[in-house]
């Protein structure tokens, strides 16, 4: 055996998975950057923001005038690098007419980088009559006071939450939640997301809520329009008086529907599942072959048509109004951010795995870089073939890395201390609890897929 070789590859391999997965604070640069500005409109005028990691908190004030506090943190491998990441994503005030832009996003993505961390938060404080949008990549977008005016807000992974008053309220978001309460009357609310869930509260006169795969709750008050629709998740909906009529359009594929209104509701309408179940506490006419219900009161307060493929739909007679969640009327301090509505938990820095190879244990890694990206790096040593191996490469967990159940995908090399380079490889697991599991298939013929399960330490 050549030891000399052997120790000689196996210390630069060490060193490069060290290199790869290390935290960044032990070898990173850091510098932090913050300002205050003050603007002033006239009501009716815009605040728009243009934020990449930040989040964004809004609030409502008394004062005439509109404050605004950017603080931000980078961590990079050299000054060099945080000094330029702060020129890139130093925020810019443009006032046009009765529109105020705050940019704080680079104008190309060049300036990412596998080593480099920031986060940020920018803090809006406006008057009544101002209208507000809000884009973040990655952010939350938070929205407490008295507002009186229109809100646009749109996000991709982060969760947008609203308490208080407002005119319209739009809100789009790719993976995070919506969690709105309204305390007065809202003319229009639009939500929209693609995985994660809906909660709207309030006297909503008109909304229309849509998600794929999250869950739909909410809770109307007084009457109004509500347009709903989920792929896979259930949708809730209740109202607490019905001081006006109601119409109710709601579809599903494999969700169920629960519709909830107070006793003594008069209901008209169409209800259908093709092979779900459906029950209600409201006289009508089923239609046995089409598995359809009929419902036909005169003077009615509520009309609802519904439907579903294999998800079932319940129409209850009985208020909800004890089980809906109540949302706190006053906020904290910028600093503590604490809000009744929950946030999502941050993502693990790392997990540590220890697994069994060749009836040996062998360690690998996980390291956060960022959204729901890991990079990765695993030893493996081979009694067999006496050599040893190193796998490095990159997961993308599929939901929130903080679940009970996590699951991810991905890719790689694996490169060992005999032949350099091997092959690439696929990846697929799932982390749950204190325990993952993972299939390794190999991109060539002569190796088998590979099972790995142990143990899994986040932190």
């Amino acid at each position: 055996m050549r030891l000399r070789p052997f120790l000689t590859r196996g210390l630069i391999l060490g060193l490069l998975l060290l290199f790869l997965v290390a935290p960044q604070g032990a070898l990173a640069a850091s510098d932090a950057y913050y300002t205050k500005e003050s603007f002033w409109l006239a009501p009716g005028g815009s605040v728009v923001v243009e934020a990449a990691f930040h989040d964004v908190e809004v609030l409502q004030t008394a004062d005439p005038t509109i404050e605004v506090e950017v603080n931000m943190r980078f961590q990079a491998s050299s000054k060099r690098k945080v000094e330029r990441l702060i020129a890139e994503y130093k925020p810019v005030f443009t006032v046009n007419d009765d529109r105020l832009q705050i940019r704080s996003r680079p104008h190309s993505s060049g300036t990412s980088s596998l080593v480099t961390e920031a986060s940020g938060k920018i803090k809006v404080t406006v008057p009544a009559g101002i209208n507000l949008e809000v884009n973040t990549a990655s952010g939350n977008c938070r929205f407490h006071g008295r507002f009186g005016a229109a809100i646009t807000t749109n996000t991709a992974s982060g969760t947008v939450s609203f308490q208080g008053e407002a005119e319209s309220f739009s809100a789009k978001t790719a993976s995070g939640k919506i969690q709105a309460g309204f305390e007065r009357p809202v003319l229009w609310v639009d939500a929209n997301s693609a995985s994660g869930s809906l909660w709207v509260s309030g006297p909503v006169r008109n909304a229309a809520l849509h998600t794929v795969s999250g869950a739909i709750d909410f809770y109307g008050r007084d009457g109004g329009k509500l347009d709903a629709s989920t792929v896979s998740g259930n949708l809730t909906a209740s109202w607490e008086t019905l001081t006006a009529p109601v119409t109710l359009t709601a579809e599903s594929v494999t969700g169920n529907l629960r519709f909830f209104w107070p006793t003594g509701t008069k209901v008209n309408g169409e209800i259908r599942s093709r092979t779900g179940r459906i029950k209600s506490d409201y006289p009508g006419v089923k239609a046995n072959q089409e598995n359809a219900l009929f419902l036909q009161e005169e003077g009615a307060a509520v009309q609802v048509t519904a439907s579903t493929v294999s998800g079932n739909i319940e129409l209850r007679a009985r208020n909800r109004s004890a089980l809906q969640p109540t949302t706190a009327e006053t906020l904290t301090s910028w600093h503590d951010h604490a809000w009744s509505i929950p946030l999502k938990k941050p993502a693990p820095k790392a997990f540590l795995h220890l697994y069994r190879y060749e009836k040996r244990w062998a360690p690998g890694l996980k390291f956060h870089i960022h959204d729901r990206l890991y990079l990765t790096g695993n030893i493996e040593y081979s009694y067999q073939e006496r050599d040893l191996n190193l796998l490095m490469g990159g997961v993308y967990f599929l939901n929130s890395p903080s679940s009970w159940f996590a699951f991810y995908g991905g890719g790689g090399v694996q490169l060992s201390n005999e032949h350099c380079y091997k092959y690439p490889y696929l990846i697929v697991g799932t982390d749950f609890l204190f325990l993952f599991y993972e299939l390794v298939y190999p991109w060539t013929s002569e190796v088998t897929p590979q099972h790995r399960f142990g143990w899994s330490i986040s932190f």
